[in-house]
């Protein structure tokens, strides 16, 4: 937690030496959660079923276009491996490059969730107009290596390197962001594609990630293909369905949920995942953004 605190104090302290007047706003992102675990047992989170965190923001902008983010989490998850109680703390110039800790570039952002200390650069290529992001993380014990994406609503992404997929905000489709407990595990190699279709208030979803050279022997060798389907009310509800096949394991995870608005920026989030080998998990999560 130290280090990156120091590293986001030295972000905008770096970032206010080279312009004037920032533009500075503070927000808060609450998430918190009450339910049934996959044992039955009641529970209260501050983090939602999909490893999203309550967090205060605190955001900079200044005059060279340079702008200095922070995500204080509210709560850490528990066993996350990412035992910093920052959840991304960075300097970027929007569009162009990214410094500090922050969510790597990889497939739809639905499912691998990991947040590392990395640098980042976004580009274009010219030809085709093809949008890339590519990172490269240095967090110590955990992610180190590099990462990319590749497209807009339809991409491919790969990530080489050590132990990624370890923080509890990842692959919530497969187990519970609190049923972790991957310090030094997760995987060298993980490449996949990913397509996002929006029509009418329909989004369909479907990414399929393949993970190797696992650092441990309890982390083996998987395919995870995922489909979402959703359905945004006009001035209502949002509703989905989700279903996720383990393939080299024969596994299968299903998920019903809802977001239904009860002021301008409040929302009731109820839910239902079943997974395989585990069980059933019900949970109603209050998001609040101020």
């Amino acid at each position: 937690m130290l280090r990156f605190g120091a590293s986001g104090i030295a972000l905008l302290i770096g970032a206010a030496a080279t312009a004037q007047a920032p533009t500075v706003t503070f927000g808060l992102d609450l998430n918190p959660r009450v339910g049934l675990d996959s044992s039955g047992n009641q529970i209260f989170r501050w983090n939602d079923d999909v490893g999203n965190f309550s967090r205060v923001r605190f955001s900079a902008n200044f005059e060279n276009e340079l702008h200095v983010r922070v995500f204080q989490k509210l709560e850490r998850i528990h066993n996350d491996p990412d035992t910093s109680t920052l959840d991304e703390a960075y300097v970027e110039r929007p569009g162009d490059w990214r410094i500090g800790k922050q969510v790597l570039p990889f497939g739809s952002g639905r499912i691998f969730k990991d947040s590392a200390l990395a640098a980042k650069l976004d580009l274009d290529l010219i030809v085709a107009d093809l949008p890339i992001s590519l990172a490269y993380a240095n967090s110590e014990d955990r992610q180190k290596g590099f990462t990319a994406r590749f497209g807009d609503n339809v991409g491919v992404s790969i990530a080489v390197g050590d132990r990624f997929g370890i923080n509890a905000a990842s692959f919530t489709q497969i187990r519970p962001p609190d049923e972790t407990d991957r310090r030094r595990r997760g995987y060298g190699l993980m490449y996949g594609a990913d397509v996002t279709k929006k029509t009418e208030g329909w989004t369909l979803a479907a990414e399929w990630i393949r993970l190797r050279n696992g650092e441990t022997t309890f982390d083996e060798d998987e395919d995870v293909v995922d489909g979402l389907l959703s359905y945004q009310f006009p001035y209502g509800p949002l509703v989905q369905a989700e279903a996720t096949a383990l393939v080299s394991s024969n596994r299968f995870n299903y998920a019903i949920a809802a977001e239904v608005p009860i002021a301008s920026n409040a929302f009731l989030a109820p839910s239902v995942r079943y997974f395989d080998k585990r069980g059933w998990t019900a949970s109603v999560v209050l998001r609040v953004r101020l």
